[in-house]
């Protein structure tokens, strides 16, 4: 059953009283309120300050500085870190050692050399005894071509 009546002094708000054997309710409609108050004299009261709860960012870390330290063709002391990795992306070849944390060093001095096997399909660092530049190749043959030269004339 569904009746209506005039609720409030000012009799601007209109009260629906809705009655069914479950329950009973009353539900509000009009344009303003008693008082100059929302919904029927419920007051509304808003938050002064946010929320303090967890929050899920913030945190970073610094980077790990992986990577290549010593490339192609650069010399190499004894000891010297060549490359920083996780994991084995490159291989250790000749003259290069594995750390731990897969850290390839230098066992020896000398030049640094990277290669790639086709068939494996695997990086490799190798520690060269001469230098892979040409042109420091044939400056040092001749130094040593004219020691000998020098030696076997003397």
């Amino acid at each position: 059953m569904l009746s209506r009546s005039w609720v409030g002094s000012s009799k601007s708000l209109l009260a629906r009283t809705v009655c069914s054997p479950a329950s009973c309710a009353v539900i509000t409609t009009g344009a303003t309120a008693p008082f100059g108050l929302a919904w029927g004299g419920v007051s509304c009261r808003t938050a002064t300050k946010k929320a303090g709860g967890s929050s899920k960012n913030g945190r970073d870390s610094p980077g790990q500085r992986l990577g290549v330290k010593k490339f192609g063709g650069q010399t190499a002391l004894a000891g010297n870190i060549l490359v920083r990795q996780r994991g084995l992306t490159f291989k250790a070849g000749e003259g290069v050692g594995v750390g731990r944390d897969y850290t390839l060093f230098a066992l020896r001095p000398g030049w640094v050399k990277f290669s790639y096997d086709v068939h494996r399909k695997k990086s490799y660092v190798h520690i060269a005894d001469s230098s892979p530049h040409p042109h420091e190749q044939l400056a040092a043959a001749g130094a040593t071509g004219a020691a000998a030269t020098k030696a076997a004339s003397s």
